[in-house]
């Protein structure tokens, strides 16, 4: 285990070593070749603004009509015929009159036929037998 800790430092030690060297060759003027470098002094002025305008702020251009009828060659014609309407024209009939109806004739109800019938009633002496409640038949 202590070689692995060994083994990381010497792998960290080592980046390390590599990225500054490489660093410090890029870095600053190589060999001391001054062509492609030039002075701020020679940098190219701004440019004046103050003669452009933005395109915004231009309105849209308005369409362009040309009038040919002051024209001596140019000779109108007759206007071409109007087209017709394509559905026919729908014209309705006048509304007929009817008569009016004759009134109903009012129903009536049938006779009624009343029958009667009588029955005879037995008032004799005897009565039917009513047993008494709560006596116990069963029990």
């Amino acid at each position: 285990m202590r070689l692995t800790e060994i083994h990381c430092m010497l792998a960290f030690f080592l980046g390390c070593v590599v990225t500054y060297l490489v660093m410090k060759r890029n870095e600053g003027f190589q060999s001391g070749d001054m062509s492609m470098y030039m002075l701020k002094t020679e940098c190219p002025p701004v440019p004046d603004l103050s003669q452009y305008v933005l395109k915004s702020s231009i309105p849209p251009a308005q369409p362009i009509i040309i009038d040919t009828s002051a024209d001596a060659g140019a000779k109108c014609g007759e206007c071409p015929p109007c087209p017709r309407p394509r559905c026919p024209e729908i014209k309705c009939p006048p509304p007929a009159v009817c008569p009016t109806p004759a009134p109903c004739p009012r129903p009536t109800c049938p006779e009624t036929v009343v029958k009667c019938k009588a029955t005879e009633v037995d008032n004799g002496p005897v009565r039917p037998f009513m047993a008494p409640l709560g006596f116990g038949f069963g029990t």
